[in-house]
């Protein structure tokens, strides 16, 4: 029997399953991330991950949390519309006066 996944809802009028999104965010965080000749190592780290932790989350091994994706997008400079496929505008949103980085 085929495993049904939930409905993540991004706004009312925008919903995935977590396997659309699953599909979406795995392939954007490799290709930013071989797009600065980074290695998994290198990401990792600056994440303060085991590499085989960062690995997985990249290979769709493991599920990525609100926060990671936050940090991902922060990473690669990115917004989380872009990791999520809503945007493919790579550019970040400005940021207000009063939100600072999580890193």
């Amino acid at each position: 029997m085929a495993e049904i996944l939930p409905k993540f809802y991004v706004s009312a009028s925008v919903n995935y399953t977590m396997g659309e999104v699953i599909s979406v965010i795995f392939p954007a965080i490799r290709a930013l991330r071989e797009d600065r000749d980074w290695t998994q190592q290198q990401v990792a780290d600056m994440l303060y991950l085991n590499r085989r932790t960062y690995s997985a989350y990249e290979n769709g091994v493991n599920t990525i949390t609100p926060e990671l994706l936050i940090q991902l997008a922060d990473l690669y400079q990115t917004s989380v519309d872009y990791l999520l496929g809503l945007t493919s505008v790579k550019e970040p949103y400005p940021r207000s006066k009063n939100q600072s980085s999580s890193f």
